[in-house]
């Protein structure tokens, strides 16, 4: 038979048959866990709750517009719909057939006389953020913003919706685009790192184990954590609205270290190293002994025997109640005796859940265990972006609309995220409005970074 090539696919295939009079059907998949605890409680406005990256450098529209059908073509989810029932929860989401433009481009490049730059932009990404629709399509969206001038490099925004997308998903998603797009510009055919497992065929195993009683003998043990987080969790309101942002970054030469095997004579990864740092921060902004808090991860390679989707797009994360080890607020900031102990919990603690933490999400999600969402979620999401990319790649610095609509409420009052871009460990805390001041934050995420840092030299001082 002959095999199309990949310019042929990302054009799009035969009409696929409907379901329900909805979208064009190709294949039905089973709902992840964490897709179904977004769909049980829908949100006033579900069609604006994403994520997005964004990358600088050089981009031509067609080759580009090309690339993003190549990128749709090889990843299921970002063909998804989520067909709402009122009767109740659904239990499968769709994948429509690939067609040009599933993932549409916007090109701008002149702007008003009578807006300033940033202004303009956030005005461009805020009209992408706000144009997804997770029943009938699309659930992606991509703005390129061409400049000229003295300052020629181009802004190219992808946008997604948080149902088929989670933050592991962007490396593989950005590293298939930039592939592609160069082989299509420089009119050659594209040679991408193999495809990984679809989505459907990861959720449809992880049902099938769920429903063999893969995680029954866990019940018990989660709902006592479940118990102890509740007295943990830290005193911050959950109001609705904007989010407000503060970042920091750890410098190059710590966050190399921090990645180089700091914690080894601890046995302590990166993650433990990160989320130890962050429990000090915590402990000392609130004088606490110990805090609670939301873990998230990506679920990608958390299940033993689980089809392997390590380079496949969708929402894998899972996440899992954790005590982190605090610390009063008079410890101080600097090196003590109290590091050793406080690494050496933290992965003892993390090493306590099994499948990182799968179990609870899908005993929760069955109403076999309590659920208890911590006030403060927290996450490391490893390297987001390499420090020698193509292009240059990044979350936050750049004005990029809005991820959720300021109705919808929020799931966490604050999000810490942490991630490794272009070198350099970068911080983020997301808060809610009346949750802290802009100050606060940034006292918060710098006393977060000097933690992490102090963690890890703490962990190479045992080697």
């Amino acid at each position: 038979m002959l095999v199309p090539s990949h310019a042929e696919s990302a054009r799009g295939g035969d009409a696929a048959a409907t379901e329900g009079g909805g979208p064009p059907v190709t294949e039905r998949f089973t709902l992840s866990p964490s897709q179904r605890r977004w769909l049980s409680a829908p949100l006033p406005a579900p069609h604006h709750s994403n994520q997005h990256f964004y990358l600088r450098g050089h981009f031509e529209p067609e080759p580009l517009r090309t690339a993003l059908d190549l990128v749709a073509a090889r990843h299921g989810q970002l063909r998804a719909a989520f067909p709402f029932d009122p009767a109740g929860p659904i239990s499968h989401g769709i994948i429509r057939p690939q067609a040009p433009g599933t993932i549409p481009l916007d090109v701008a490049q002149d702007k008003p006389d009578y807006m300033d730059h940033t202004a303009w932009r956030e005005w461009r990404a805020e009209a992408i953020q706000r144009g997804l629709d997770p029943v009938g399509g699309p659930v992606a969206r991509a703005l390129l913003l061409k400049r000229g001038g003295s300052r020629p490099q181009d802004h190219l925004l992808l946008a997604a919706h948080g149902l088929v997308v989670d933050t592991g998903s962007w490396p593989i998603l950005v590293e298939d685009l930039l592939d592609a797009y160069q082989a299509f510009a420089q009119g050659r055919e594209p040679r991408l790192v193999p495809a990984t497992a679809p989505f459907g065929a990861w959720t449809s195993y992880m049902a099938a184990e769920t429903a063999g009683g893969r995680y029954d003998a866990e019940i018990s043990a989660w709902v006592r954590e479940v118990d102890q987080i509740r007295a943990l969790d830290l005193p911050v309101t959950l109001p609705s609205g904007l989010p407000g942002r503060a970042i920091a970054s750890l410098d190059r030469q710590t966050t190399a270290a921090l990645l180089g095997g700091a914690g080894i004579a601890l046995n302590a990864s990166t993650a433990a190293l990160v989320y130890a740092g962050v429990g000090r921060a915590l402990g000392q902004a609130f004088a606490r002994s110990e805090v609670g808090v939301d873990i998230q991860v990506d679920g990608r390679g958390a299940v033993t025997g689980a089809p392997d989707v390590s380079h496949t797009v969708g929402r894998f994360t899972t996440g899992f109640p954790l005590a982190l080890p605090g610390a009063p607020a008079a410890a101080g900031t600097g090196y003590d005796a109290g590091w050793r102990d406080a690494i050496t919990r933290t992965v003892r603690r993390l090493a306590s859940v099994p499948d990182k933490g799968f179990g609870y999400r899908v005993l929760t999600a069955a109403g076999r265990v309590p659920e208890f969402r911590p006030r403060v979620a927290v996450g490391y999401h490893g390297e987001i972006a390499p420090a020698h990319g193509r292009a240059r790649a990044g979350l936050s610095d750049w004005p990029a609309g809005h991820d959720s609509d300021p109705v919808n409420p929020p799931w966490h009052a604050v999000n810490i995220k942490a991630g490794v871009i272009h070198g350099e460990l970068r911080v983020v805390v997301v808060y809610q409005p009346g949750t802290m001041s802009p100050a606060q934050a940034d006292q918060l995420v710098t006393l977060i970074v000097t933690q992490i840092a102090q963690a890890t030299v703490h962990a190479i001082a045992q080697g």
